[in-house]
């Protein structure tokens, strides 16, 4: 079995790797998810909703570092290693003696899903300095719809505008093409055994001339998904998200631009 040092074996930083990201994208997914109500419900909205989330990702104060940096960390550094690995074993069949071969070429897909990882690599800890690194450095700072609008106005919107288009959109790719690979079984029985399962369950719910007629395929297309779906759900989120940066501007924010200047100080 290939190992990384000799010590971890391949398979083992697959699996942490799928773990971490897994664990990583339940705080993905609400962050990104609370990002998108500021347009259609407001900043207030925004503001609640987070208080709530907070719940999960922030309180107590150890579960920020389990749910978000220690599965970050882990993803980050098992992903590394992983490439390190494809790029030695693309070089060892390039360069073989006898009869000389490459490397497969990964589905367009895929290839996708590790750029836009390495984007999102590339942006994220810059994100976490500018979100988290005034209050861990500067004290208490108000944690609120403030912080976007300050972004958004003036002569830092034409940089954050794209910035958060794209990086967004290379996170929501990437959770998402990577969920759905961990997500599909490996041997059909277990889509069957589920089918089943949720079949007896939903039986005094629904027909049973519909339940049996209908198979639940829906409920088995659930582990199934397609490629085409994820690049689909990528495009409509990345159409959401540009609608909501730009009415940034249109929402009355005036009070938490001012108490974002009063945090950073006035431009």
């Amino acid at each position: 079995m290939e190992a990384a040092g000799g010590w971890v074996s391949s398979a083992t930083l697959e699996k942490l790797q799928a773990a971490s990201g897994l664990a990583f994208s339940s705080f993905l997914g609400l962050h990104l998810a609370n990002a998108w109500l500021a347009a259609p419900l407001g900043q207030v909205a925004y503001d609640e909703v987070q208080a709530v989330l907070r719940r999960w990702y922030q309180l107590p104060l150890f579960a920020e570092p389990l749910v978000v940096f220690l599965p970050l960390g882990v993803h980050a550094v098992t992903s590394a290693a992983l490439v390190y690995r494809r790029l030695q074993r693309a070089k060892e069949l390039s360069s073989a003696d006898a009869s000389p071969t490459t490397a497969p070429r990964a589905p367009w897909h895929l290839t996708l899903h590790r750029y836009s990882g390495y984007l999102a690599a590339a942006l994220v800890g810059g994100h976490v300095l500018a979100t988290r690194g005034p209050s861990w450095f500067l004290g208490h700072l108000p944690a609120d719809f403030s912080t976007v609008a300050f972004t958004m106005e003036g002569l830092l919107a034409p940089l954050f505008y794209p910035y958060y288009v794209i990086f967004s959109s290379a996170a929501a790719y990437h959770a998402l093409y990577g969920t759905s690979q961990g997500t599909v079984p490996t041997r059909p029985c277990s889509v069957d055994k589920m089918t089943e399962l949720l079949t007896s369950s939903l039986r005094v719910l629904l027909p049973a001339e519909w339940t049996y007629k209908s198979r639940f395929a829906w409920v088995r297309s659930l582990f199934r998904v397609e490629k085409k779906h994820v690049f689909n759900t990528l495009i409509v989120m990345s159409t959401a998200l540009s609608i909501v940066v730009p009415n940034c501007h249109t929402l009355p924010h005036t009070q938490y631009t001012h108490n974002c200047k009063l945090s950073y100080g006035t431009r």
